[in-house]
């Protein structure tokens, strides 16, 4: 009998000591600095899906290396798809800067301006399909015309790309900014565009009368300011843009718009996951020949270009620009 209770008792001790013996063991293997090594390897590999690849080449020296960072052919995005500099678009009146600003919203992301934001650009393009009025049943802000102070309030630290018609004072505000501004000016041929407005008043222009008056009176803006447009539509330029600070002006001809400076846009900008076709909307009424084109005017043709190119910057600075090394598309 006692042999016996002798014998479980070392049973008892031998498997209470393989007890021990293995949660020993497997505090030490959770313990271990593997796992805080394994911890710390998946925290490295999320990180890296976090910032860009390096470029990569292929071992075979007739490849072309490949970079997983966005870029463009014209200029490169950084890693939130942003380009190095802030684009804006000075829209004169009558130079097709609705349609531009409204294309590339359709398409590209962190486009802002009074005539097409790209957060809204989609649904907009979607009531205007379907045949509804931009303006019907919705407010102002969702009607592909924004108001300028509501623009303001927003603020434009989110645009890539910022198109406005507005007093020319507007573009001072981005001379203390972080990256520098490259500000676009179309520029139309003087009689072309002045007949435009003219059109756009409903205005015929007469040349049997005083040129003076009816060239002022096409060029007063249409409709009350919002605050932030001018008095005259040429007062959307001025020429001490040139001059400012941490600011780099280009032009580029009206004619070149839709055929290179939109192709030239879009490869700069970031595109959107879900883009819209954008539907143009005609602005100008039908009209005949004007008068000012005929031969017999030629002499009062060249007295109102003479005008508008001292009456106004715009002019005189298309004038000086178009072909100089500031032409976004000289040869």
């Amino acid at each position: 009998m006692h042999a016996v209770r002798r014998g479980q008792r070392s049973i008892f001790s031998v498997t209470a000591a393989f007890v021990a013996g293995v949660m020993l063991t497997l505090t030490a293997f959770l313990t271990m600095p593997m796992v805080v090594d394994l911890r710390q390897a998946c925290t490295a590999a999320w990180s890296a899906e976090l910032v860009p690849r390096p470029p990569t080449t292929a071992t075979n020296t007739t490849t072309t290396p490949v970079s997983t960072t966005r870029t463009t052919t014209s200029s490169p995005l950084d890693r939130d798809g942003h380009p190095p500099v802030l684009y804006g678009h000075l829209h004169m009146a009558k130079t097709g800067g609705t349609s531009l600003n409204g294309d590339l919203a359709c398409g590209f992301e962190r486009v802002c301006g009074h005539k097409g934001y790209s957060y809204d650009a989609y649904q907009l393009e979607v009531r205007k399909a379907a045949g509804f009025s931009p303006y019907a049943n919705y407010g102002r802000p969702h009607s592909g015309n924004y108001k300028h102070a509501e623009e303001d309030k927003i603020g434009y630290e989110d645009c890539d790309f910022i198109s406005k018609e507005v007093n020319w004072a507007f573009w001072k505000q981005f001379q203390n900014w972080s990256i520098p501004l490259q500000l676009h000016v179309p520029c139309r041929k003087p009689i072309d565009l002045l007949m435009s407005m003219c059109n756009f008043r409903k205005f015929r222009f007469n040349c049997s009368r005083p040129a003076v008056a009816q060239v002022d009176y096409c060029s007063l803006v249409v409709g009350p300011s919002d605050g932030g447009d001018s008095q005259y539509w040429f007062d959307r330029w001025n020429r001490a843009l040139r001059n400012a600070t941490n600011t780099f002006v280009k032009c580029y001809r009206f004619e070149d718009q839709f055929t290179r400076y939109v192709p030239h846009m879009r490869s700069l900008l970031q595109k959107k996951r879900f883009p819209a076709d954008f539907k143009f909307v005609k602005m100008n009424r039908k009209r005949k020949d004007e008068c000012i084109y005929a031969p017999e005017n030629a002499g009062l043709r060249a007295s109102v270009v003479k005008y508008l190119l001292e009456r106004w910057d715009y002019n005189q600075f298309c004038y000086e620009c178009i072909g100089s090394e500031d032409d976004l598309f000289a040869k």
